[in-house]
């Protein structure tokens, strides 16, 4: 994504990320925090190694409900990988689903 026009000059007179954020909410916009810091003018992740990779069902404590199964796809850039992930995978771990079990995918960078 990539902000222009008046929304732009806003956001980059803006001084703090959560202002910044606020205003880009206020134009109907839900921005993840690596996708504001790429509009905004903060650090870009985009053209980093991703991973996408199965881990399984983990409770909010840390403990292991469902351990994943291994499954992992490395992609070039962070597009590529949520775009991979979130449209040809529905957010479900592929290998899991051929078993009837549905693991969610996470990301990380890599």
């Amino acid at each position: 994504m990539k902000l222009i026009g008046n929304l732009k000059k806003q956001v980059e007179k803006a001084e703090s990320k959560q202002e910044k954020k606020s205003l880009i909410e206020n134009a109907g916009m839900l921005l993840s925090d690596d996708e504001l810091e790429n509009v905004a003018g903060g650090k870009s992740n985009s053209f980093n190694t991703h991973e996408i990779y199965c881990a399984g069902v983990v409770a909010d404590n840390g403990k292991v409900i469902s351990p994943g199964c291994d499954f992992k796809e490395t992609f070039s850039s962070y597009e590529y990988a949520i775009q991979k992930m979130t449209k040809i995978y529905k957010n479900l771990c592929p290998m899991c689903i051929r078993k009837g079990i549905k693991h969610p995918l996470y990301l990380r960078e890599i």
